[in-house]
């Protein structure tokens, strides 16, 4: 597939992830380019997921690395990710994904490295917190206002609570959260909760976003009104998304171009990319 611009964002080179040491995936390798919504459209059971998680750096993939463009160099290159992440980011990413997320205070605890390649990317296999990740399940803490909720990744970044907050105040009335800062998330529809987790994931500052099937959950007529929001902010906040979907319509609704995983690793057979493509020819790859 064709691209315009000629400089990715992200690089997937040779990806390898086993699960108890089964293969999982296998040689996996795409490049995401600024401004792109690439959807990783597959089967359930395929791996999307575990693909997702070892791009986040959540797991280590067995071979292979995961590169970001704009590291910092000794010519200067200007960084386009996020300050690098505080442990204590770091921390709650592992525990979103072993859903092992506790309505607890979190508090930032120095800087993350990660390693300079010479062509101007850095190399964040296995290290979490470069990359912003959005899960399939919003992740509100139940005991924390919308408010609270999303000023957390200022929070955790070492911001001070009320520098943070206010700073979140800002932004919500711009993701219409501005009557409901004061509420928790159980008193919230699902679309709204969805809304807040957007928001959340936006003030981790980071480009590039990854995205676990986020409107799964959501009834039709919310996911539709939800994609367009999501289309309208990622635009306006000059994001970059990769997100995982086995829905044909959402993938042509929402992506501006997607990667077919196939395999199947429950017998054993690794997946991998077979195709680079337009949303809208994917219904080629459903028999």
């Amino acid at each position: 597939m064709k691209k315009d611009i000629k400089t990715p964002l992200l690089k997937v080179e040779n990806l390898s992830v086993d699960w108890e040491g089964e293969p999982v995936l296998s040689n996996t390798s795409f490049s995401v380019y600024p401004g792109e919504r690439v959807c990783i459209f597959g089967r359930s059971g395929v791996g999307k997921s575990t693909l997702l998680h070892a791009i986040a750096g959540l797991n280590k993939p067995s071979s292979g690395r995961v590169l970001l463009a704009g590291c910092e160099d000794k010519n200067g290159t200007t960084s386009l990710h996020s300050a690098y992440p505080s442990p204590a980011r770091l921390q709650f990413l592992h525990d979103a994904a072993a859903h092992q997320i506790h309505n607890s205070a979190h508090s930032s605890g120095g800087a993350r490295s990660c390693v300079e390649t010479s062509a101007g990317y850095c190399d964040i296999t296995g290290e979490a917190g470069f990359i912003s990740y959005m899960f399939q399940s919003d992740l509100l803490f139940d005991q924390k206002t919308v408010l609270q909720n999303c000023s957390l990744p200022l929070i955790i970044e070492g911001t001070p609570r009320k520098e943070a907050e206010q700073r979140v105040q800002e932004s919500l009335a711009t993701f219409g959260l501005a009557e409901v800062a004061d509420s928790y998330p159980q008193e919230l529809s699902g679309g709204m909760r969805q809304r807040a987790a957007l928001l959340r994931t936006s003030l981790m500052g980071n480009k590039v976003v990854l995205m676990d099937e986020p409107f799964s959950a959501l009834d039709a007529f919310t996911k539709a009104d939800l994609q367009q929001f999501f289309l309208q902010k990622a635009q306006e906040l000059e994001l970059t998304i990769l997100f995982v979907s086995h829905d044909l319509a959402e993938a042509e609704a929402f992506g501006t171009r997607a990667l077919v995983l196939v395999g199947n690793p429950q017998a054993g057979v690794s997946s991998n990319i077979i195709a680079d493509t337009y949303p809208e020819k994917l219904v080629s790859y459903l028999n």
